[in-house]
């Protein structure tokens, strides 16, 4: 396991890189995206680190169990690293469309309303060039966005 000080990580072996995790909605392809959620976090090489960014819709006293995923929008996960490839799983929440947040309003019968939110869990594998941002589509949320990850490793130095 690696040690810690006051400057960060201290990996008995191996480099200690720097993981940026952003999870993007895109309407169109001409867009630059909303941001959903987004984790960083400093891995040594040898060793499993996990990432977390997650936002709570509405005030954590207001959650006194757990949250269930339509509450929730961000992302999420573990990342691993193995020499020069990268071992991501990843949980992507993204909130529920304006259509269904109005039809849930509309709803007087005293029913809860469950709208429908994006919630995915992404695995991926693959080789990594520092610095180099990779681009990977996990799907469409309620609205009909494009939800991809943008991801990147750096050296922390």
């Amino acid at each position: 396991m690696p040690g810690t000080d006051g400057g960060g990580i201290q990996c008995t072996t191996g480099p200690v890189y720097v993981v940026e995790i952003h999870a993007v909605s895109n309407n169109s392809s001409d867009n630059a995206g909303v941001v959903i959620g987004s984790a960083s976090t400093e891995i040594c090489s040898t060793n499993a680190t996990k990432f977390s960014d997650i936002v709570m819709a509405g005030t954590i006293a207001d959650n006194t169990g757990p949250v269930a995923a339509s509450m929730k929008t961000g992302v999420e996960g573990a990342v691993q690293i193995h020499g020069r490839t990268v071992d991501m799983n990843a949980n992507i929440y993204a909130p529920p469309s304006d259509a269904d947040a109005m039809q849930c309003a509309q709803q007087d019968n005293g029913s809860a309303c469950k709208p429908h939110p994006f919630a995915v869990n992404f695995v991926r594998t693959w080789v990594f060039t520092p610095g180099k941002w990779m681009n990977f589509r996990a799907g469409t949320d309620a609205s009909g966005n494009s939800v991809s990850l943008l991801v990147r490793l750096s050296d922390s130095l």
